[in-house]
């Protein structure tokens, strides 16, 4: 039996969890001043829930399908801080 890895879904998990960090640096308060953070989490987002969707295609695991949430998670509080931002300097 050959030993399949899961690169692809843990590099998503990764992506996935690091896209929440500018979520986390504005909910304690530490000014980022521009938006520039909240695009790149949700890029690395986007990105994590790609590699944990092809992960997922080519063999089921738990660890691509929690990249996917986490990514999922990721992009969605991003997205809220960015409608926030936008909602208040318009």
């Amino acid at each position: 039996m050959k030993k399949q890895y899961n690169v692809l879904g843990s590099s998503g998990l990764i992506c996935g969890i690091i896209s929440i960090l500018p979520v986390l640096i504005f909910m304690i308060g530490i000014n980022i001043g521009t938006l520039g953070p909240v695009y790149c989490g949700i890029l690395i987002g986007i990105v994590g829930m790609v590699l944990s969707g092809l992960q997922s295609k080519s063999a089921d695991n738990q660890v691509s399908e929690v990249g996917l949430i986490v990514s999922i998670i990721g992009i969605s509080l991003n997205l809220i801080i960015f409608l926030m931002f936008m909602g208040l300097f318009h």
